[in-house]
């Protein structure tokens, strides 16, 4: 009898036992999966880039003197290009300092009768001039058969180092607004718990002016200050204390 009841004893305190262990690991469990609390901060950093030199883009196409029903008087394409190159000479230019674009024909307006002949138009293109150069050329250059001369801006490369200056300028944004808006709240900034730097685009600027329709060069324009911000923004979540 005595045998039974230290046995019954002994399985009591086992039970006992592993109650208490199977509480303490539930205790355990829940604080490790209680939520901490946290606060999201966005940093925000800027830099503008202004053009460096110009790109300047020409549109010449073939001219109509006269046009019947049957025939078609026109200026040659070839008799435009030499006219054009002699003409530049006086800027310091010459035909190699030229890149082809484009060449293509548009029909012919008027009668259209059946021995007219397409417009044929070429497109060149200087790249990396200077903004003086390029105002002369869109105020004073007009040579027959020119129909437009646009120039827009040229940036330079955004280099690496500029890149990681402008992350590195983030963060610090970033870890300014978490303090302030931790003390407003009475706590303490603990240790960063995730980073994420959203939809920042790298790109080239000089993309943009890379016009697909070649006859909306039909004007003579240039665009005098065109400046362009490259923004970067990174998310920082922080434990709080």
């Amino acid at each position: 009898m005595l045998f039974c009841i230290i046995c019954q004893n002994k399985t009591k305190m086992k039970n006992l036992s592993l109650t208490i262990t199977l509480l303490a690991l539930s205790y355990f469990t829940f604080a490790q999966e209680a939520p901490k609390t946290t606060i999201s901060v966005i940093g925000l950093s800027q830099k503008t880039f202004y053009p460096n030199a110009y790109k300047v883009t020409f549109l010449l196409q073939e001219e109509i003197r006269s046009e019947s029903a049957k025939t078609m008087d026109k200026t040659w394409l070839d008799t435009i290009r030499h006219t054009f190159f002699e003409n530049v000479k006086a800027y310091g230019l010459k035909e190699s300092d030229f890149l082809t674009i484009r060449k293509s024909s548009t029909p012919s307006n008027g009668y259209g009768g059946r021995n007219a002949s397409p417009l044929y138009n070429i497109v060149y293109q200087l790249r990396n001039i200077k903004s003086d150069l390029a105002q002369k050329l869109v105020d004073d250059l007009r040579t027959p058969g020119l129909k437009g001369i646009v120039a827009k801006p040229q940036y330079g490369t955004i280099l690496k180092p500029v890149v990681d200056s402008l992350y590195s300028a983030a963060l610090a944004d970033a870890h300014i607004n978490a303090f302030s808006m931790a003390k407003q709240l009475n706590k303490t900034v603990g240790q960063p718990l995730n980073v994420g730097t959203g939809y920042n685009t790298l790109h080239d600027f000089n993309t943009e002016f890379d016009a697909n329709d070649y006859y909306s060069l039909s004007k003579f324009e240039i665009t005098l200050i065109d400046s362009k911000p490259f923004p970067v923004t990174v998310t920082i979540t922080y434990e709080l204390k």
